[in-house]
Parts: structure tokens; C-alpha cells; sequence
């Protein structure tokens, strides 16, 4: 799968074996991890491996694309839409760019929009939720520019850096997506 961006500059693609490295290299980047729950607990290579394996096999359910610079063919970030609910039309939604030098450029933007567009026109989903830690000030902004409300918060749920933090849920309608 390819899907086209805003930004001429990336694409999002579907993930290939080869990716393992670049997937694997951000968690141990204490400037990116330090907003990802799930970076916590220490990763290797090889869990990587099996979760690019897991991706590759076609769960149905989650969607896994990587953020590929046209101009180098790096990989630059990964979005998903994971725990995808056919029934009720909608689905969870992550970003993350691997390298800080990767910022500021619009990337997360476009990704951003582009995963969330195909969600709604092509798979007809209906609504998108998410969950960022408090602190993470530049994914709240982006979440909010595309059209993203706080609808809740779980107050000093998550125990990072040596303190507790709360994790902020938002979502977006069909009819709320600003592109």
C-alpha cells in the first residue's frame, strides 16, 4: 500500500522487513521514548522483528504504515490505526517520527491527515481516538491543528521519568478533519 501525503516530500507505505532496524532504533532515544508509554520497557532488535512479522501477516485490525522521505528513501516515522472496530466504525490512532531531525518539517502533519482520510473515506470509519501523555506539548498541538478534541483525561496514569503523568485522550469525528 502507498498512499500519497500533502507533503511531496514523504509517502506512507506499507512496512517491509527491512524496516526492523529503523523501528527498533527510536525506543532507545531518550528524546523520543519519553512520550511513548510503551517504551518503558527495554525492546531489542528481535522484538521488532517479530512485531514488523506480526504487522506483515495482516491483522485486519491495525494498519501499520511507515513515513518514508521520497528524496532519501529513509524511514522516517510510523503511523497506525490499531484496534480498528468494524462494528462500531472506529479506530485508535499513533504517530511517531524517529529522529528529531525529522521535526518541524510537516511531516507529522501530512501523515497525520493522510492516514486519517484514507480511515474515513476508504475504510468509512466514523470516529478516531488517541491517548498522549500530558507532557508531550508538540504531539497535543498537532492533534489539535488537524481537528482532534479532549474528551478526557486519566488522571496520574502513567508512571514515567519519576513521576506520574496524565494521559489525555482525544478523538475526531468524519466531519471534524481539517486538512
Amino acid at each position: 500500500m502507498r498512499l500519497p501525503t500533502s507533503n511531496e516530500n514523504i509517502v506512507l507505505r506499507s512496512l517491509k522487513t527491512e524496516d526492523a532496524l529503523s523501528l527498533h532504533s527510536w525506543t532507545d532515544n531518550p528524546e523520543i521514548a519519553k512520550f511513548f508509554v510503551f517504551t518503558r520497557v527495554p525492546s531489542s532488535l528481535e522484538r521488532s522483528r517479530k512485531f514488523l512479522e506480526s504487522q506483515l501477516n495482516g491483522d485486519p485490525n491495525y494498519i501499520h504504515l511507515a513515513v518514508e522521505e521520497i528524496e532519501t528513501g529513509d524511514f522516517v516515522g510510523l503511523v497506525c490505526l490499531k484496534n480498528i472496530n468494524w462494528i462500531d466504525r472506529n479506530a485508535e490512532f499513533a504517530i511517531v517520527l524517529v529522529s528529531e531531525d525529522k521535526t518541524w518539517k510537516g511531516y507529522g502533519r501530512a501523515a497525520t491527515i493522510a492516514i486519517i482520510d484514507y480511515a474515513f473515506t476508504t475504510l468509512n470509519l466514523h470516529r478516531i481516538y488517541l491517548s498522549v501523555l500530558s507532557s508531550n506539548i508538540r504531539a497535543k498541538t498537532l492533534y489539535e491543528k488537524v481537528g482532534f478534541k479532549q474528551e478526557g483525561v486519566w488522571r496520574e496514569h502513567a508512571y514515567m521519568m519519576g513521576e506520574y503523568q496524565d494521559l489525555l485522550w482525544y478523538e475526531l469525528m468524519r466531519e471534524e478533519l481539517k486538512t
